[in-house]
């Protein structure tokens, strides 16, 4: 302290203990007694950065704490998880794994468990040989009495697809039945391949499970929702096998690749009965010699190839091809082609929608189609066909044809037998034939040459011209001819006979009729 502010101090002591700065304490109670004033947008700022802090504590602090949970009771946990344990303030150290090969544990999630397996079947592995006396004896419960299971799914393979989530479900099968006489299959979504041989027992082989049928598309992905199980009852002479479709309860993402049916593969006696009835799949036979085979699917082709038995073959969407066969034939397509070649038989053909080919037939026809052409060639016997819409072409055919065609073209070619044909639109030629002709056409012509006739015959149209070409002499022939509104013309060994209303001309046995409305007519 300086000697001037000391000598101040002592000089004016009396005053500093009696007297009261001027205007002191007014101010000082002022100060006291007023309110403080606070910016809003200070208070904001507080509000704002305060709540932050706020939460980021508190949420610090659940971290810690939900982590502290997860850490199993002891240290190195078998289970696979990685225990953490504080080691000082703001610091955490990870104590080493017990099993050395997991070095990555702590990122791993937890293994899903596998689904639960259905136990009222029996999962058969892949490669396990199933034989008729080794069959599970539990009662199925779809069917009543004593139907046993042959396989049913098996447990699924993780595809390495990335955007397959699970896979396919497939099974194999190996079993023989022995003192089988008659064979019933019904199947749904399954392919079924019977081929017969020099052997006394059925040997059946295959897979069962993911069918393509059971695939439920949902924009650009596929899934799964069913797997077939494959069933069979055996009651003296007769097997009986079932494939069925089983619901998995969820649908599984499956890629292109593995959209597969099941299939069945059987070796039978070649005297054995077929019966197959098929919802969807593809149905092969081939070497059969029995009293009868009859074969149904819904969606599938059907081939038959070397048999000799009656055949009844019914395909809803798919192709029928049958070649080399002995024996009575019906098939019937709703939406499909027919092709069949080497035939020894009668034989009946319906289609629906589809074209029909037929090579080398020894038997009658009787052929129906409703959309679709018809292609007859080489044929020993009577041929009825009938058309709704479509062409027919008849080639090579010794026997008596009938057609009826509404809208359509005709043609024949070599033809040697008599023909009754009548199309309500469409032209009709023939080219080649020996026989009686009774042709008629509503809107359309008639054409013919290398015609040779053998009795009388008849030609008629309501809107179109007639043009023949006959073989025999004229002496043999004689004409009556009609015309509503038209021009007719015989031209024969240079000499023409022309009119324009009616014309008749000659005095042989074969009487030639001609009639046409709107049209001209010539004969030469």
């Amino acid at each position: 302290m300086s000697d001037k502010l000391k000598d101040f101090i002592a000089d004016h002591r009396e005053e500093f203990d009696t007297r009261v700065p001027k205007d002191l304490w007014p101010a000082i109670e002022s100060a006291i007694h007023k309110k403080p004033f606070i910016n809003p947008k200070t208070l904001s700022k507080m509000f704002k950065y305060g709540f932050g802090a706020s939460a980021l504590v508190i949420g610090t602090l659940v971290v810690l704490n939900v982590q502290k949970e997860k850490q199993p009771v002891t240290q190195n946990s078998k289970t696979g998880y990685v225990s953490i344990e504080k080691a000082q303030p703001k610091a955490f150290t990870v104590t080493k794994e017990e099993n050395p090969t997991r070095k990555n544990a702590a990122k791993e999630l937890p293994m899903l468990s596998a689904p639960p397996i259905d136990t009222s079947v029996d999962v058969l592995p892949e490669d396990k040989l199933i034989t008729e006396n080794k069959m599970p004896e539990e009662e199925p419960q779809t069917y009543t009495g004593s139907y046993k299971m042959i396989a049913s799914y098996g447990t699924f393979h993780k595809s390495r697809d990335k955007d397959t989530s699970l896979g396919k479900y497939f099974v194999s099968i190996d079993t023989v039945f022995s003192g089988v006489s008659r064979l019933q299959i019904i199947s749904e979504y399954c392919n079924v391949n019977i081929k017969a041989a020099q052997t006394d027992v059925v040997n059946m082989s295959g897979k069962v499970g993911g069918a393509a049928g059971n695939v439920i598309c949902l924009g650009t992905r596929s899934y799964m929702n069913k797997v077939n199980v494959c069933r069979y009852e055996k009651k003296d002479s007769v097997l009986k096998i079932w494939i069925e479709g089983k619901d998995l309860g969820e649908r599984i993402k499956m890629t292109k690749d593995e959209k597969e049916k099941s299939e069945l593969n059987l070796t039978v006696p070649i005297n054995i009965k077929v019966d197959i009835d098929n919802s969807a799949g593809n149905i092969n036979l081939s070497g059969i010699e029995s009293s009868g085979v009859n074969l149904k699917t819904g969606y599938g082709h059907i081939t038959v190839q070397d048999v000799k038995t009656n055949l009844k073959l019914n395909s809803g969407s798919g192709n029928i091809f049958v070649k080399n066969q002995t024996g009575i034939i019906k098939a019937i397509s709703s939406y499909g082609h027919q092709t069949l070649e080497d035939l020894n038989g009668d034989a009946v053909l319906r289609s629906g929608s589809g074209n029909i080919h037929l090579k080398n037939l020894k038997g009658n026809l009787e052929i129906t189609s409703s959309f679709g052409h018809q292609n007859i060639t080489d044929i020993q016997g009577d041929v009825k066909a009938t058309l709704s819409s479509g062409n027919l072409k008849a080639s090579l055919v010794k026997g008596n044809v009938t057609v009826k065609s509404s809208f359509g073209k005709q043609s024949f070619n070599e033809v040697e037998g008599n023909i009754t044909s009548n199309a309500s639109s469409g032209s009709i030629v023939i080219d080649g034939f020996k026989g009686a002709l009774g042709i008629g056409t509503s809107f359309g012509n008639i054409i013919g040459k290398n015609i040779t006739l053998i009795s009388n015959s008849e030609f008629k149209t309501s809107s179109g011209s007639i043009n023949m070409e006959f073989k025999n002499e004229m002496k043999d022939l004689r004409f009556d001819l009609s015309a509503s509104s038209g021009r007719m013309l015989i031209e024969k060994d240079n000499v023409k006979n022309t009119s324009d209303h009616t014309l008749m001309v000659g005095d042989g046995k074969i009487l030639v009729k001609g009639i046409t409305s709107f049209g001209n007519q010539n004969y030469h």
